[in-house]
């Protein structure tokens, strides 16, 4: 494949951006080391990464908070559960059983969600 600027050279690269075949005449550096043609592609590309930064970023902090949620939540259902089941003059134990499974999934839950949220994003 052949530069796109110098047609009797030929190409190393392709610029991350537009998709422009380049040699290394041709070839700048963004500012996280991808391929780009211009100045113009590489303050486009490290806009997009730093945009995906921001959202990995920001589903990192969410999945945090839901795994917390689903604690107080699987604390909740469980307490309700143990009430029920061993000081509430009932005689409906299943009820009672249901939510402390349903507490016990919901502490699975939050596990699955701080699990995720503690995964190292390349």
């Amino acid at each position: 494949m052949k530069c796109f600027n110098h047609n009797n050279n030929e190409a190393i690269g392709i610029c991350v951006n537009c998709g422009k075949a380049l040699c290394n005449a041709c070839i700048t550096k963004s500012e996280k080391d991808k391929i780009t043609c211009s100045d113009a592609c590489a303050r486009s590309i490290t806009k997009f990464e730093n945009t995906i930064d921001i959202i990995q970023s920001k589903t990192l902090k969410q999945n945090r908070t839901a795994a917390y949620g689903c604690y107080v939540s699987g604390a909740i259902f469980s307490s309700f559960g143990a009430f029920h089941l061993f000081f509430a003059k009932s005689y409906f134990a299943p009820l009672g059983i249901f939510l402390i499974v349903l507490g016990m999934a919901f502490f699975l839950w939050g596990t699955w969600y701080l699990k995720t949220a503690n995964k190292q994003i390349p």
